[in-house]
């Protein structure tokens, strides 16, 4: 590992990040001031159990739902982690390999255009590691063309037909650019890989085995509505609450899971800590220690390889995708590396990292947001950025929270 000189090495203890996540305490004071009731659940965990959680607000405001572990929330793009390990799940099982062309299974792609070498030249890792260069401009505008009185346009039947739009933008492989439809199409990939429907493969290989028992998909089962979470949007004149629980159609791959917090950390045990024994032979049916290893935590950022790509190289910090997991080493002047995602779908904002160097992570929900320029919107924003610098540094910032400052610099 590439090693840069005058860090400060980010190693704190367990009483340490326990003395600074309790800063939180202050934003709760703070945020009270503007914006009492923004919605969010945040747990602290080390080695692999939650040693503090902090909340605010209601998962629901209409019927009184307070956030809390139970609540079932929207992951958004943090749900790209669980397709990642389906994807090395199915390669361990011989099914495929990460350097084959996506053709291969996914033989209606054959039928686009030749720029670029079309998509006979879109590796499977391409897709995983937001290189592939695709672009789903083109099938958007087809498929809003065709069905302009259609609001949701997500499904296989009225996808396919049009994939003869779907273009690529530069050459595989040539540029990091974070891609939603990679992630689309590794979903349809692993569908016709397994011929089962993504999600009930995914259903069926990672959560059950992992004892996750309120993720799933889509449409909530009625056993579950009174968890399910609203997101709440502030405007100038008022504030939208917005229910999501339908399914996303083929683009349940980059951002359709929904679960409690609890179920999250069974996750983070299995991709992190590993420490309930009682699963250990469950984690390593889902995926193998040697494998996670190697294509989410061992990797050497000076060499560019089918494992990873380079999102961001700046002042010694580097950001990579680990096979499309963000991997961060270093953050300014603090020598750390953390693994994990973010998530934001309709005003429901995630946070899972877990520090690969300390064994600790954090998992984090918000709900509650607002149009720019709204005190709403800083809250949300001001929270999450402090507590993602957090999970690289062991600090709470509380310069975050200077409420009055920062809605004079938007406005």
């Amino acid at each position: 590992m590439q090693v840069f000189a005058q860090k400060k090495i980010s190693k704190p203890t367990k009483k340490e990040l326990l003395k600074e996540w309790n800063k939180l305490d202050t934003f709760q004071k703070k945020m009270k001031e503007i914006f009492p009731d923004f919605g969010f659940y945040a747990a602290l965990v080390y080695d692999g159990k939650t040693i503090s959680t902090k909340k605010n607000g209601y998962a629901s405001r209409e019927a009184k739902f307070k956030m809390n572990d139970k609540t079932i929330h929207m992951w958004g793009s943090v749900s790209k982690m669980f397709t990642s390990v389906a994807i090395l799940q199915l390669m361990e099982r011989g099914k495929l390999k990460i350097d084959d062309p996506v053709t291969k299974f996914i033989p209606e792609l054959r039928n686009t255009s030749k720029d670029f070498g079309g998509f006979d030249s879109v590796r499977v890792y391409h897709l995983i590691n937001h290189t592939s260069g695709l672009t789903w401009k083109h099938i958007q505008e087809a498929l809003d063309k065709k069905y302009p009185n259609v609001k949701v346009k997500n499904s296989w039947e009225m996808t396919s037909p049009l994939f003869k739009h779907l273009k690529l933008k530069r050459k595989p492989g040539a540029k990091y650019a974070y891609n939603n439809g990679g992630y689309s199409l590794l979903g349809i990939l692993i569908e016709k890989v397994t011929q089962q429907k993504f999600t009930d493969y995914i259903k069926n290989n990672i959560f059950k085995p992992l004892g996750m028992k309120t993720a799933h998909y889509g449409k909530t089962p009625k056993r579950l509505e009174k968890y399910l979470g609203n997101s709440y949007l502030t405007t100038k004149d008022s504030t939208q609450t917005i229910e999501f629980d339908r399914s996303q159609g083929i683009h349940e791959g980059n951002g359709g899971v929904k679960a409690t917090i609890r179920d999250m950390l069974k996750f983070m045990n299995f991709l992190r800590f590993r420490t309930k024994k009682q699963y250990l032979k469950k984690y390593d049916k889902v995926l193998k220690w040697d494998t996670i290893k190697k294509y989410y935590y061992d990797l050497d950022v000076n060499k560019p390889s089918m494992r990873s790509s380079v999102q961001v190289k700046l002042k010694g910090a580097i950001i990579l995708r680990a096979f499309g997991l963000m991997y961060v080493k270093n953050h300014g002047s603090v020598h750390s590396e953390k693994l994990g995602h973010s998530g934001y779908i309709a005003e429901y904002q995630s946070l899972f990292f877990v520090r690969k160097d300390v064994p600790f992570g954090i998992i984090v929900m918000t709900n509650s947001s607002g149009d720019r320029g709204t005190p709403e919107h800083i809250v949300n924003q001001r929270f999450v950025s402090s507590l993602n610098y957090f999970s690289s540094t062991g600090k709470i910032n509380l310069r975050f929270y200077k409420w009055k400052k920062a809605l004079r610099k938007l406005k």
